[in-house]
């Protein structure tokens, strides 16, 4: 027993000796009149007063770290290292937080060296502001790729904290492919996702009860694809793609992902109906990535043309040329009947094209993806985050955006926070990346998710595929999904003379080779 004491004696002691020789005084620093270098960068961002520690890594050379954090109202927190990764405890961090909301934390940064003089860097600050964000974000997670999904995780993390929790891991059913998880104005009692494979289908869960649907019919081209739900919870729009990709020959890009042809429906949940919104008399169209305005009266969506000789053969030239407009139909949801498209955004004009249009929820303002062609822009690098304003018709790009990709974003339910994925770190994997929408004119220094270890990004290979922000939490689980993949799949319905859509019937050299090939939704 004393053995087992004087060693504990003895490492404690050697402990406080090692503190005790890294012991410094500020005054006697060296200042360095940069701040210092930190990943991920939260170097003067703006954060909500509910969000988790921004943890970081110290990227200076140095055997001893301390980082002070002091508020406007001169609380403080320090934080000591010897590996630079500061990791922030969360009840000061909280406190913090809300002692100084509407105010900033300054952050100060020293390092040392063995044998070394002290270094104090210019300080840095965070900005605290009171409007809240929600408090769970959902994506997938998924290894980048081109047609792998053996390991694919639905998952749920607390933007509070770092607890994190799987809807649905593909592995307990069969590997089949899970994705296009969309939720009704960020309410987690209701939501739907995608599952492609042997047990495949469209899932609604509505609050506690799971049911699995097959959205599929005859008439339409594809599977139902990139769904929106009307905030009446009685209709979703999807688009039905059938969707292919090539591969470029060149070092500078690697593959196209692109439509073969692709129109709009609405599926009516009390009457089990699948209803065509894409015009009859429209000539091979693409109309994809449908989007709720969130008062339910109008449905915005993107529009290109496929030009016949996209029709006999397809090449890169060919879908070069597709750019896609943004457009809007006003909605009657007594009859389910919709009116004439508007053009909203006229990107063909500027030789751009336009994806994942999502409206804020007071319906003033539109976020696009803007690329210089396509409709599939995560492999795009060009591809940047676009703000119009929909009361006047002014756009602009977005300073967020960096040299690489930008690409699927959503709002927060009080329209003050804006998340998307972003290549910008490894230029690799994208990561979802948070912003303050203060207003039109202003909009704050993105932030990367904050992790309990700040380093993960640094070695971890998996890619955030569309980051939903939930106000509540989700409460289903894998094992719920299993129970729900032994269902029979409940058979939607078509409407009367669907089937005699011209656009939708497979194009000859496609309907040739379709049992040899199967799209990436179908």
């Amino acid at each position: 027993m004393n053995i087992h004491i004087n060693r504990f004696l003895t490492i404690l002691l050697i402990s406080i000796l090692m503190v005790a020789c890294h012991a410094f005084n500020e005054e006697n620093a060296t200042l360095i009149r940069r701040t210092p270098s930190i990943t991920p960068d939260y170097k003067e961002v703006t954060v909500p007063v509910n969000m988790a520690p921004l943890n970081f890594v110290i990227d200076e050379p140095g055997a001893f770290f301390q980082v002070k954090l002091t508020g406007e109202n001169n609380s403080q927190i320090r934080i000591t290292s010897s590996n630079g990764k500061i990791k922030i405890p969360i009840s000061k961090w909280k406190k913090i937080l809300t002692d100084n909301t509407d105010g900033r934390i300054k952050v100060e940064v020293f390092t040392k060296e063995n044998n070394r003089e002290l270094k104090k860097f210019a300080p840095f600050h965070i900005n605290i502001v009171k409007e809240e964000i929600d408090s769970y974000l959902v994506y997938r997670l998924i290894h980048p790729g081109y047609y792998n999904w053996s390991e694919i995780k639905i998952v749920q993390r607390s933007l509070e904290n770092f607890k994190t929790h799987s809807l649905l891991e593909n592995q307990t059913i069969n590997k089949n492919c899970i994705n296009c998880h969309a939720f009704n104005q960020n309410n987690g009692d209701q939501f739907l996702i995608h599952i492609r494979g042997s047990h495949g289908g469209t899932y609604f869960m509505d609050k506690d009860k799971l049911s699995r649907h097959d959205l599929k019919t005859d008439a339409m081209p594809g599977s139902a694809t990139y769904p929106t739900w009307h905030p009446s919870g009685e209709f979703v729009a999807f688009s039905s793609n059938q969707v292919r990709q090539n591969f470029y020959s060149q070092r500078s890009k690697s593959i196209e992902v692109y439509d073969l042809i692709s129109s709009l429906i609405l599926y009516d949940r009390s009457s089990n109906e699948i209803t065509n919104i894409t015009d009859t008399n429209t000539a091979t169209p693409l109309q994809t990535f449908p989007s709720w305005s969130p008062d339910g009266k109008y449905l915005y969506y993107c529009d290109a043309t496929f030009c016949d000789s996209v029709n006999l053969a397809v090449d890169a030239t060919d879908i070069e040329n597709i750019h896609y407009n943004l457009k809007r139909r006003a909605f009657n949801i007594k009859d389910k009947s919709f009116k004439e498209p508007e053009l909203i955004f006229d990107a063909a004009a500027i030789n751009k094209s336009v994806s994942f249009p999502r409206i804020s929820p007071d319906g003033k303002y539109a976020i696009i993806t803007v690329t210089d062609f396509g409709t599939f822009p995560i492999w795009h690098k060009e591809a940047d985050l676009h703000l119009i304003n929909l009361e006047n018709g002014e756009h602009k790009k977005l300073a967020l955006n960096s040299d690489e990709t930008e690409s699927y974003h959503s709002w927060s339910s009080n329209g003050k926070w804006i998340v998307f994925s972003s290549k910008r770190i490894d230029k690799r994997a994208a990561v979802p990346f948070f912003s303050y929408f203060e207003s039109w004119e202003t909009i704050g220094k993105p932030f990367a998710l904050p992790q309990k270890d700040p380093a993960l990004y640094n070695h971890m290979l998996e890619s955030f595929n569309i980051p939903e922000l939930v106000r509540n939490k989700v409460n289903v689980t894998s094992r719920n999904f299993e129970k729900a993949v032994k269902q029979s799949a409940k058979k939607a319905k078509k409407e009367q003379g669907l089937e005699n859509i011209p656009q939708w019937t497979k194009r000859n050299k496609e309907a040739k080779r379709s049992h040899l090939e199967k799209g990436i939704h179908e």
